[in-house]
């Protein structure tokens, strides 16, 4: 059955609905969302015909001031869309479950090309007269952060054993859900990472963190996100 969809997603929305439909959903209750859907997809993702994370997220925040209600319905119909793409074997971003459930929802924002130029701008002006060493730390924390994809604990936490400046490995240990993973660095943060590690050797050679407290233990995650915050 053909509803008109004009994006890369028709064939899929079109079978979803037709799935619905015969296990006994009304057709109009999923139609209108499809169709503003398919409209939003044509018009700001041409071409695409998958449910990614960042699609999610556009989709989720393209409107301002969208309410608490409005977002809960996108992500219903997101996450449907997407376990039917999986199910016929599609690798599909499927949105979690905390979207859809309780009241309070996270969008994360995305930062421009611009916006991070100027962030890291403003971080690697950053001078403090009492410990020259913390600026250095800041600018080499952010970046690793945001280059290998770091949650803000992962960084704090990171001991030097975890990282291996010689082949550009991080070893991120017990980390959400319990779990441990390898990132790699990039060249240039891995020569970036190098620079700093002889530097905080000297500064704090009895401490055990990558990334030390004044005092040489782990950074509070509250202070780092008033700096965060700064910048």
């Amino acid at each position: 059955m053909k509803r008109g969809f004009l994006s890369g997603f028709a064939s899929d929305l079109n079978g979803m609905l037709d799935l619905k439909v015969s296990l006994g959903y009304s057709e109009q209750s999923l139609l209108g969302r499809s169709r503003q859907f398919d409209v939003f997809c044509a018009d700001n993702h041409a071409g695409i015909d998958l449910v990614t994370e960042p699609l999610a997220v556009s989709w989720l925040r393209f409107d301002s001031g969208l309410s608490a209600s409005v977002i809960h319905s996108r992500a219903a119909f997101l996450r449907a869309l997407a376990r039917y793409q999986k199910a016929i074997g599609k690798a599909a971003y499927v949105l979690p479950d905390a979207y859809i459930s309780g009241r309070q929802i996270f969008v994360p924002y995305l930062f421009t090309d611009s916006e991070l130029t100027a962030l890291f701008s403003e971080i690697d002006q950053y001078t403090y007269a009492r410990n020259p060493f913390q600026p250095i730390l800041l600018s080499t924390y952010f970046r690793l952060t945001y280059t290998c994809g770091l949650r803000p604990g992962e960084g704090r936490n990171l001991k030097c054993h975890d990282v291996d400046l010689d082949n550009g490995e991080i070893r991120i240990v017990n980390t959400k859900w319990h779990k441990s993973r390898t990132v790699v660095m990039s060249d240039d943060m891995c020569s970036m990472a190098r620079k700093y590690a002889s530097l905080r050797a000297a500064a704090y050679p009895n401490s055990d963190y990558f990334f030390p407290s004044s005092k040489g233990d782990g950074i509070s995650a509250q202070w780092m996100q008033t700096k965060f915050r700064s910048f």
